[in-house]
């Protein structure tokens, strides 16, 4: 396994970490392991304080200079002399520290450095070299080691603590303490305070490229668009001709609604790199067609694909760019062929990026046949002789038996759908609890309530630890959709502990409450959840929507501009206070603007889409509106309010047989009574 992104960025943030005085270390290649045993002649121990002195700095000299000659045996002993004159001083230890270190003797580095700290606890340097060793033990052999990890950010948030208790300004080694701090932060998952250690050296003087490039990344990650934005700009201010640094800022404009910025900034990255590798060139053309595609320029966009396809004919991503372009044009049978055509004598297994494109387009037709025939073609693949599954396969064995059942529920089939997750059982094998978490699921989304709470109450026997609560919230649900709020609610109340993750079980019952008519109850919890997690964006959205429901309109949007407050880039967020405005008729243009918002930062989304569908047929704008609806049905197909939408649109297009026809779809999709009802009614 070569090296990660993450791994790669540290090493480079430790390469030349800290000098550690006037010591000067050379290439650790092809250098013979020393022999810390041997010794040269020891001279005598001056008894005055200042000839120790001065002899020790004569000492650690000849130290120097037996190193930069290669003569690594007599440099230790220099330095080890140097260390029996001066017990004190913590830098001829760090230079042995750093002299066995640059021999890959680890065991001998450490021991020198944590040497060094027992007489001199604030020693930076020895600091410096304990987090060099332990970010090289967590990175060796592929993955992270989250003990020698954990043990490098201990000694790198020491060093910056050292500067802030000396109450200076943070220095050179917290420089370079803070860049390494953020890339181990986000080796163990700790993405908030890795944003911290480089939001903080994104202030100081020194700051480099790479460490905002690695800002950027991570906000990108966290769809945090207009941070990652700022990042890839500062860094583009370092170092104008980082190519890196105008990917980023492309694709952050891009998730921010400033499609023509990201095209443009597309546009200067092309021409950056015209002299770069027919490959590079291709993968960089493909991102400026998906930014083309984003911003609703399709046509350009499948231009641009074609383009890269026409030299590199089995360029995977651009075949997906091109097929997602004729998809969200409307040209869905085309989006077949385009897909088909790619696959025509491709190994399965090497693309099934494109057989699940192909399979969701199909499902997208309601062609359940060919969409499940698609599947099935690409489980086979991860299939053995003997029926099993390779260890590295079963996610993805299990991701398609997950979408075969949901296809074999959209075409009328519940036998198939309870064959499937027995399939699935066989590939994750019996201590696997997600077939029967999933097979529950499906009967509540089917309206078969029994069948549900049978198989919960059954799975949650032989379930373990959080499986188990699993279960228990699966039956509350199941409970309440049947209209057994009380027992639901009692249920729920009994998985709470008194400890922090009782957070969740409140959000839950805040849900349950919800949904059964009791939004003060709802509200009561939702806020108990609140208490342990005040800024929790998710909770927070919770609570505006049990705001809402309870007529509490002016307190819903106060709740959801907190959100926004707290992540101004929350699509969410964004959708939902635009779609409360919509429903209530208030304020359309200012709805209009935060559900584009929430569009463009996630343009797939069929909700979000819905949203804009349906304000622009509250506006009256029916193209406009038939444009987003029709979209939202290609991504959400299966849901019940596109569908009702449609049918309202249609019915002021004047076409009644085609309202009907997504009416009686909704009716057949919807398993919420109010909504049944409202349908029956649309339906006389």
């Amino acid at each position: 396994m070569g090296l990660t992104n993450t791994t790669r960025l540290v090493a480079m943030a430790m390469a030349g970490m800290f000098a550690a005085g006037p010591i000067v270390l050379a290439s650790s290649q092809d250098k013979p392991a020393l022999d810390t045993g041997t010794r040269t002649t020891v001279q005598e121990t001056p008894s005055d304080p200042a000839a120790r002195r001065q002899a020790a700095y004569k000492l650690y000299l000849e130290g120097e200079q037996f190193e930069r000659a290669g003569d690594y045996i007599r440099a230790v002993e220099a330095y080890k002399q140097t260390v029996e004159l001066v017990p004190e001083d913590d830098q001829p230890r760090v230079a042995l520290a750093r002299l066995y270190l640059s021999n890959r003797n680890t065991d001998a580095a450490r021991t020198a450095a944590q040497d060094a700290l027992k007489f001199k606890k604030n020693s930076v340097p020895a600091r410096a070299v304990l987090a060099e060793i332990y970010v090289m033990e967590a990175f060796t052999g592929g993955g992270v080691d989250q003990a020698k990890a954990r043990s490098a950010i201990g000694e790198l948030e020491e060093i910056v603590k050292i500067d802030e208790r000396a109450d200076i300004q943070l220095g050179r080694n917290s420089v370079k303490a803070l860049a390494t701090l953020g890339q181990m932060y986000r080796s163990v998952d700790e993405d908030k305070k890795a944003i911290e250690a480089f939001e903080r050296l994104s202030k100081i003087d020194g700051v480099t490229t790479d460490s905002m490039l690695a800002l950027a990344r991570l906000y990108l990650d966290q769809r945090k668009f207009r941070d990652a934005a700022r990042a890839a700009e500062q860094a583009r201010k370092l170092d104008s001709t980082n190519v890196d640094a105008l990917l980023i800022l492309g694709q952050s404009l891009l998730r921010t609604g400033r499609a023509a910025e990201a095209v443009d900034a597309f546009r200067q990255l092309r021409v950056a790199t015209e002299a770069a590798p027919a490959a590079a060139k291709n993968a960089l053309t493909v991102e400026y067609a998906d930014a083309l595609m984003q911003a609703g320029r399709y046509q350009e966009a499948i231009d641009a694909t074609k383009g890269v396809l026409s030299a590199d004919p089995r360029n995977v991503r651009a075949i997906r760019v091109l097929s997602d372009a004729e998809r969200r044009s409307g040209k869905r049978e085309q989006a077949v062929k385009t897909l088909e055509a790619a696959l025509v004598g491709q190994d399965v297994s090497e693309s099934l990026e494109l057989v699940f494109a192909l399979a969701e387009t199909f499902e997208e037709l309601e062609r359940y046949d060919r969409a499940l025939a698609t599947y099935e073609e690409a489980f086979v693949v991860l299939v053995n002789p003997d029926g099993t599954v390779a260890t590295n396969d079963r996610n993805n064995a299990s991701v398609i038996l997950r979408r075969i059942a949901t296809a074999h529920r959209f075409a009328g089939r519940p036998e198939k759908v309870t064959e499937t997750y027995d399939r699935m059982r066989k590939v994750l094998g019996p201590d696997d609890a997600m077939p029967d978490i999933l097979q529950v699921q499906e009967s509540i989304e089917m309206t078969r309530y029994e069948d549900a709470l049978a198989r919960a109450r059954k799975a949650a026997i032989a379930a373990k630890g959080d499986d188990k609560r699993t279960f228990a919230f699966l039956e509350a649900q199941a409970l309440s959709k049947k209209g057994n709020a009380a027992e639901a609610v009692k249920i729920i109340q009994g998985q709470l502990t008194g400890s922090p993750e009782d957070s969740d079980v409140y959000a839950f019952l805040s849900v349950i409450q919800l949904d059964s008519g009791d939004a003060p109850g709802a509200e009561k919890s939702i806020r108990k959840a609140l208490q342990a997690e005040p800024n929790d964006t998710g909770l927070l959205i919770t609570l505006s929507s049990i705001q809402d429901r309870a007529g509490q309109y002016g307190e819903s949007e106060k709740t959801l501009r907190q959100v926004l407050e707290l992540d101004p880039d929350n699509s969410t967020a964004l959708n939902n206070l635009g779609y409360f405005l919509t429903e209530r008729n208030e304020r359309l243009e200012e709805a209009l603007g935060l559900i584009q918002r929430a569009v463009n930062i996630d343009p797939t989304n069929g909700s979000f889409l819905d949203s804009l569908g349906w304000l622009y047929f509250q506006m009256g704008k029916l193209p406009e509106a038939r444009k987003y609806l029709e979209q939202a049905a290609i991504y959400e197909h299966q849901s019940s309010t596109i569908r009702e939408h449609l049918g309202d649109l249609f019915e002021k297009l004047g076409d009644k047989a085609k309202a009907k026809q997504f009416w009686e779809a909704a009716l057949k999709l919807s398993n919420e009574k109010a909504e049944q009802d409202r349908l029956r009614v649309k339906l006389k």
